[in-house]
């Protein structure tokens, strides 16, 4: 934290001293020329003097700092590509319908841009996108799914396939000298509050926050509002050993809330998270087992389908639960989780006995963090369990399983059905996949020829396989 706090001043003297000196007093509107980077952390589409790097002095900074931060965290990805920002005088910016205010530009990066839909790493294009709102971006244009899900100020554009096109709020952007204060976990701008996330009586809510820039904190003030701006808390100015702080108030379900939290340096600078609005919902999904059924007699793995069902959320997540005591005092086995909307779950991770008797349930979570459970339902192991048979060979789904290979040169092997999740495996053309079951555009694959010690079953995009 404090190389950060080192960090940033001698490069915004830089760039601001440089900027001031070339263009402050051609510019009626007080704007300062981008300088090209002396350390190397952004690249000027335009080169200096072509009336295409004017901004505000706040915007300046803003660009410095986020391209700074983007290489110190990742130093092996893309460098920052400033596109156009403004002119020196604020007027019309053709072929741009904007670009006239000095707090917008269009970004990309060099030499892979990864701000294109095309581009196949998304997780690396979304990381950009939430430093970008972290630091003070007001509005994202990019047509990304991933990123215009995950990040509030983001939303799709016609014409912004291949680059972001960025507005920021002045007011958010640090000081010199001043902390960074952002919004953790799930509770930051557009999230939502589960059940899980409050004790009984609805108190309790644990709001996280991080504060960068290694200055010394003098006070922390968190405050919440209910619906359209009713005050519910204000802690006042106060003093916290951690980035945390619970609410003691209870909290009322289906309603909109939002909080901040304010800092103030022992230096008397002073920084704010923002307003964070979030909304609750307390009600769990309904679900509920369909096969094996109850008392049934199985040959093999089975298996496992179930339902769920909640008006307008989808499920975001599974567990199996497997027990041989029919009290389930203590549960013998917990599968997961697993991400992704998938209803059905074939159980080859736990080796059963023949003849015994068993029983499961699936634990599914909403899209919003509540949980659901199913009953628990018993399946018996018949005296041919585990004897193999022609039809099973090789895993799948079972008799009629279709296959399909691999077209791309290479395609990602994911613990779910999106970009958003992990990785599992990179497979190569060709490459001989079962299908197991489809999920829009995905299809839950397992390999027909899998190689040992490496991952077998996930989720590929349709779009890459025949």
């Amino acid at each position: 934290m404090k190389r950060e706090s080192r960090g940033w001043a001698p490069l915004l003297l830089c760039v601001l001293g440089v900027s001031l000196a070339r263009g402050q007093q051609a510019s009626p509107k007080g704007y300062v020329e981008m300088p090209p980077a002396d350390d190397g952390a952004w690249v000027l589409t335009h080169p200096p003097g072509s009336n295409r790097n004017w901004g505000r002095p706040v915007f300046v900074r803003y660009l410095a700092l986020v391209a700074r931060e983007w290489r110190r965290r990742y130093p092996d990805r893309p460098r920052l590509r400033l596109g156009d920002l403004s002119k020196a005088d604020g007027s019309p910016f053709p072929p741009h319908k904007t670009h006239r205010d000095g707090l917008t530009a269009d970004l990309f990066t060099t030499p892979q841009n990864i701000c294109h839909v095309r581009w196949t790493q998304q997780e690396w294009t979304l990381d950009l996108a939430r430093l970008l709102a972290d630091y003070g971006a007001k509005q994202i244009l990019y047509n990304g799914d991933l990123v215009v899900r995950s990040v509030p100020v983001a939303k799709k554009w016609k014409g912004h396939d291949d680059h972001f096109h960025v507005v920021i709020d002045p007011a958010r952007v640090p000081a010199e000298g001043a902390p960074l204060v952002f919004a953790e976990g799930p509770l930051a701008d557009g999230g939502w509050i589960s059940r899980g996330a409050v004790d009984e009586e609805r108190r309790g809510l644990l709001l996280r926050w991080r504060v960068l820039g290694g200055a010394k904190l003098k006070g922390v003030r968190v405050r919440v509002e209910e619906g359209a701006g009713t005050p519910l808390h204000d802690s006042g100015w106060t003093k916290l050993r951690r980035p945390e702080y619970r609410l003691p108030e209870p909290l009322r379900d289906g309603l909109r809330y939002r909080w901040r939290v304010d800092v103030e340096t022992a230096a008397g600078h002073r920084a704010s998270t923002g307003w964070q609005t979030v909304r609750t919902d307390f009600t769990p999904p309904s679900v509920s087992a369909r096969s094996p059924r109850d008392g049934a007699e199985v040959s093999g793995p089975p298996t496992l389908r179930w339902t769920f069902r909640k008006r307008g959320v989808a499920q975001a997540r599974y567990r199996i639960e497997l027990d041989g005591d029919p009290n389930h005092r203590k549960v013998k086995h917990r599968l997961g989780p697993f991400e992704g909307e998938a209803t059905q779950h074939r159980l080859e991770e736990v080796r059963l006995k023949r003849t015994k008797r068993y029983y499961w349930r699936v634990v599914a979570t909403d899209a919003h963090g509540n949980e659901g459970a199913s009953e628990w339902v018993l399946f018996r192991t018949g005296r041919s369990y585990g004897k193999p048979r022609p039809a099973q060979e090789g895993g799948g789904e079972g008799r009629g399983a279709r296959e399909v290979r691999v077209r791309a040169s290479r395609l990602n092997l994911r613990a779910g059905p999106g970009t958003q999740h992990p990785v599992r495996r990179t497979l190569t053309q060709g490459t001989r996949l079962r299908v197991l079951a489809e999920r829009g555009d995905w299809l839950e694959v397992e390999l027909c020829e899998p190689a040992g010690g490496e991952p077998a079953r996930g989720f590929v995009s349709r779009r890459y396989v025949e």
